[in-house]
């Protein structure tokens, strides 16, 4: 088993602790294959190892998800914050100095102002070490597939309401035209591990 790290931005760290979102959609690693992804079809999966076909001619082996295969971890990062006071330290300095108070900022509590009175500066997802993520994920599933296949169980599971929404979404949040369609890991979790408030 391997854990990965996985950036979760605006309200999906929320919508996961509700147990509403259950599933990404990530193109890591197949920027090859989304060059021209019309020219591609999936063709089978065989212990992780994904398998492509090139205009319908021979198998292009040895696609594998970046994020891991079912049983594999993922811990969230998000935007974050601690005290005012660590301010001038990094992530590392930080986690050495034992427990600290924690924010995140998909929260209801940070926007309390006796809370902002001691958090410090909000920090970006990217520099959120494992001792400060307050989410773990079970990978359940793994799956390669075109954007537009998306089924409407699956864009509830993405946390819209309609698969129309969710594409809009996703073409926003990852800069694509309107008329993108690429190729994507649908990764499929359960949340196995959750601070519930801030410290």
């Amino acid at each position: 088993m391997k854990e990965t790290p996985i950036i979760m931005s605006g309200s999906h760290p929320k919508l996961i602790l509700q147990g509403i979102k259950t599933m990404t959609r990530r193109t890591a690693g197949l920027t090859y294959v989304n060059e021209d992804p019309d020219k591609w079809q999936f063709l089978r999966e065989d212990n992780g190892i994904y398998a492509f076909t090139l205009d319908g001619n021979r198998a292009q082996t040895g696609w594998t998800c970046p994020y891991g295969q079912v049983g594999d971890r993922l811990w969230v990062r998000e935007t974050w914050a601690t005290e005012r006071r660590l301010d001038h330290l990094s992530p590392s300095q930080i986690g050495e100095a034992g427990d600290v108070p924690i924010w995140w900022k998909a929260s209801s509590l940070w926007e309390m102002a006796s809370v902002s009175l001691i958090r410090g500066k909000w920090r970006p997802s990217i520099f959120m070490p494992r001792w400060a993520s307050r989410i773990t994920l079970e990978i359940t599933e793994v799956r390669a597939e075109r954007l537009r296949s998306i089924s409407v169980a699956d864009a509830i599971a993405e946390g819209a309401y309609t698969v129309k929404e969710f594409i809009i979404m996703y073409l926003k949040l990852n800069r694509l035209p309107e008329d993108a369609d690429p190729w994507n890991w649908a990764i499929s979790f359960a949340a196995i591990g959750i601070t519930l408030m801030e410290a």
